[in-house]
C-alpha cells in the first residue's frame, strides 16, 4: 500500500515546525546551549495552538529532527467532570542535539526558553530569522532577554 499524501494541514504544520526548529537552534547556538526546555503554553503560543495532541507531538518531533534529534515531552492528565474522558495536557518539551540526561541529572548546557524573552509568533520568528540571515542583526543583538 502506497503512503498517503500529506494533507494541507500537515504540510502547513511541517513548514511552521521547521521554522520554529530553526529558530530554536539559532537561539540555542547563540546562548551556547545544546538543549532547550520549553513550557507547554510557550510552544502552543508559538505554534498558534489551543491544544497540543500526541499526534501533533509526533509531527513536531519528526519535523525538528535535523536540528534536535533528541526530544522528550512531559504530559499531565486532566480529570474533567464525567462523562467526558480524561485527556493529556502538554506540560513541557525538551529538545536537544545530544541524548537527554535523566531528570535527576542537571544539564549545564540546557536553557529554559520563555516566550516572553523572544519572538512568539510565526511572523516574528520569520522576521527575526530573515534579519539574521541577511546580516542586518548581529547574534548578540538578536538575543532578546539574554
Amino acid at each position: 500500500m502506497a503512503p498517503q499524501a500529506p494533507t494541507r494541514e500537515r504540510e502547513a504544520m511541517r513548514n511552521l515546525h521547521r521554522v520554529v526548529g530553526h529558530y530554536l537552534a539559532i537561539y540555542a547556538w547563540s546562548n551556547n546551549a545544546d538543549c532547550i526546555k520549553l513550557q507547554g503554553h510557550s510552544l502552543k503560543e508559538m505554534l498558534g495552538l489551543e491544544r497540543f495532541k500526541e499526534a501533533h507531538w509526533d509531527w513536531f518531533k519528526e519535523d525538528i529532527n535535523p536540528w534536535f534529534p533528541h526530544a522528550s515531552v512531559s504530559w499531565k492528565k486532566s480529570h474533567p467532570m464525567p462523562p467526558k474522558k480524561s485527556t493529556k495536557l502538554l506540560v513541557s518539551i525538551t529538545v536537544s542535539r545530544f541524548p537527554i540526561l535523566s531528570k535527576s541529572t542537571p544539564d549545564p548546557r540546557r536553557i529554559n526558553f520563555g516566550v516572553g524573552e523572544v519572538e512568539s509568533t510565526e511572523a516574528g520568528i520569520r522576521r527575526h530569522l530573515t534579519s539574521l540571515s541577511s546580516g542586518l542583526s548581529a547574534t548578540r543583538e538578536a538575543n532578546v532577554g539574554v
